[in-house]
């Protein structure tokens, strides 16, 4: 029997279009997993630099509201000072 003679059945043809059509989808598949892999690595990326600008923006906030800073600001630009001790008056509460 020569392989042109051979008749196709409805069932090996089904089964050929069959693994065409998953190897198609291994493909897309593939390349949809790598596309996602990407992404995922751009976002882990962009999280590690707003990680560190967050901790810049709390070491600055810190920075900003140390005692010394205020005391600083409160003295020089408000013209702000602290009590004499004449001056400070100690408020009992009735018990």
């Amino acid at each position: 029997m020569a392989f042109t003679s051979q008749k196709w059945g409805i069932g090996t043809i089904i089964l050929m279009v069959l693994a065409l059509l998953s190897g198609l989808a291994v493909i897309y598949l593939a390349d949809l997993n790598r596309r996602l892999a990407m992404a995922l690595e751009e976002t882990i990326t962009i999280q590690n630099q707003l990680h560190l600008d967050w901790d810049k923006l709390l070491l600055e906030q810190s920075t900003w509201a140390t005692q010394a800073r205020i005391q600083s600001i409160a003295s020089e630009q408000l013209n702000m000072q602290a009590p004499s001790p004449k001056q400070i008056v100690i408020v009992k509460a009735n018990a």
